[in-house]
This record gives structure tokens, sequence and C-alpha cells, in this order.
């Protein structure tokens, strides 16, 4: 797992470097779930680069998910793209796909919208489909959000509407 991860941080180390590239990692997560739901290893290589008004981010991962009696390997390619139209709007959208195991999700899409129509205030609504392993799929509303922002990195997340 580990030599995956660090062939996928060669490969995006290799990509030609240009000014809007701003970060390429290397990571290892360990989950232990709850109850009988095992615990997870996850190795990825992430690379993000902003281009013009948008930031993009790739990642690849591969993961290991254990329980008592069996054991599951996975692979999961994503990618994000954050977009800001003007002053006031910006968008996110993402995708992934993934392996048909308990790892990771084997699909997943979201779309979010942020406005910022009044000065230090976020409002946000967006929409996320998920497939997860043996075809349980899910999907979600954010209704609406608001945050608020103020000097110093302080927010202060108001919701639902």
């Amino acid at each position: 797992m580990i030599k995956r991860t660090l062939l996928a941080a060669a490969i995006f180390s290799a990509l030609p470097a240009y000014a809007g590239l701003t970060s390429i990692t290397a990571g290892y997560d360990f989950t232990d779930y709850s109850g009988d739901h095992g615990n997870r290893n996850l190795a990825y290589a992430e690379l993000v680069a902003k281009v013009e008004n948008a930031t993009l981010l790739f990642n690849l991962s591969q993961g290991r998910r254990d329980y008592e009696t069996e054991n599951f390997n996975a692979t999961r390619g994503q990618g994000a793209v954050w977009y800001k139209w003007n002053n006031w709007l910006t968008t996110r959208t993402g995708i992934a796909f993934a392996d048909n195991t308990p790892v990771f999700a084997r699909q997943d899409f979201r779309q979010d919208i942020n406005l910022a129509l009044l000065p230090k205030t976020l409002f946000t609504t967006g929409y996320r489909y998920t497939k997860y392993y043996d075809d349980v799929e899910v999907d979600a509303w954010q209704r609406r959000r608001i945050t608020l922002y103020w000097p110093g990195d302080h927010q202060l997340p108001l919701y639902p509407l």
C-alpha cells in the first residue's frame, strides 16, 4: 500500500512545475471504527494547484479495511474544483470513484454554491450523491447555511435558516 502511494507521489511530482502548483502531499491515516466495524488503514497522495480563478485538487488513495474475519483493499481517485466566479459567487464541485468494497464510498459527487451577498456573511447550499458498497445510495441536500465572519479568522455557523 505504501509503495503505491509513493509511486503516485512520484508521478505527481514529475508533473511539469508551474506557478499555480501550491502543494504535493503524501500521508497516512488510521481509523478504528466502533463496535464490530473493524479498522481502516489509508495512504494517499494529493496535488493542489491554483489556475486563474480555480483551485484544483487531485487525490489518489489506497486503503485496507480489516474486520475480525475478512479484509478488503481498494483504490480511490478523486478530484475537486473550487471556482471563484466573482466577488459574491463561488462553487465547489467534487467527484470520486473507488472499488466496490467497504473501504471507500464507491461513487461520490458533490456540488456546493456559496453566496457572499452581505459583508462578512456567507450563504451556502449544496447537493451530494454517494453510492456505497453493495449499491447503497444516499442523496443529501444541504438546505441552507449561514456563516458569519469577523476579524481574527473567527466564524459562527448559523443553520438551518
